[in-house]
């Protein structure tokens, strides 16, 4: 099997090793902060729009907002696996638990896309005039699942790229920094859900029930 880093040699006598490296560390971090920008931009049109009907507006946000994940998420793979192979020359035991973390947290974030693509993008387009507060409890913790998966992800990955306190942590230190903001981030969004749910469907009751009245 040749050699990573002999691979990566052309390319890094071009310019200075150092350089090369700032450039890949800096789209890394260009592509994340581009991630988890559009990502709570989208998450916060949603709530604004959650008892408007949804119409091309709403559908033209949500494209561009997607537009923009998409490379985001490539750009991450792409500058964090030159990363991964400028560290360690793809050596098992060079691997830190930061990296095996890491690398979970962007493989978690694209399934998460996959899930976007198959499941939310075709249930706001079957939703298209009808609102979102409207949803079947289903589809509605459906779309909160996969946008809590998405703000944490992208905010697990700004951690672990730019924090250099959890540079050398270990399983003891990411483990719960990393699985508790997960589960606290998916925990406030299906609450909201729920209560959003439970709060329309009183209402609707209220108004049928002075109706018949």
């Amino acid at each position: 099997m040749p050699d990573p880093l002999a691979l990566m040699a052309p390319a890094a006598s071009l310019i200075e090793p150092a350089l090369l490296l700032d450039v890949l560390r800096l789209g890394h971090l260009a592509a994340i902060a581009a991630g988890i920008g559009a990502v709570i931009a989208t998450d916060l049109t949603m709530l604004r729009w959650i008892g408007l009907p949804i119409g091309t507006r709403q559908g033209d946000a949500l494209e561009a907002a997607h537009a923009l994940i998409a490379p985001a998420l490539a750009l991450a793979w792409i500058t964090g696996l030159a990363l991964l192979v400028w560290r360690t020359g793809l050596q098992a035991d060079a691997l830190s638990p930061k990296l095996m973390v890491k690398l979970a947290v962007v493989t978690m974030l694209t399934a998460n896309a996959v899930l976007i693509t198959r499941g939310v993008r075709p249930t706001l387009q079957e939703w298209r005039g009808g609102r979102l507060i409207m949803l079947p409890l289903g589809r509605k913790l459906l779309l909160a699942s996969a946008g809590a998966f998405s703000v944490a992800g992208w905010a697990a990955a700004l951690i672990l790229g730019g924090s250099a306190m959890v540079r050398t942590a270990g399983w003891d230190v990411l483990l719960p920094l990393i699985g508790g903001l997960y589960m606290a981030v998916l925990a406030a969004t299906l609450t909201f859900a729920l209560v959003a749910h439970i709060r329309w469907w009183r209402r609707r009751d209220t108004a049928v029930w002075m109706a018949a009245e």
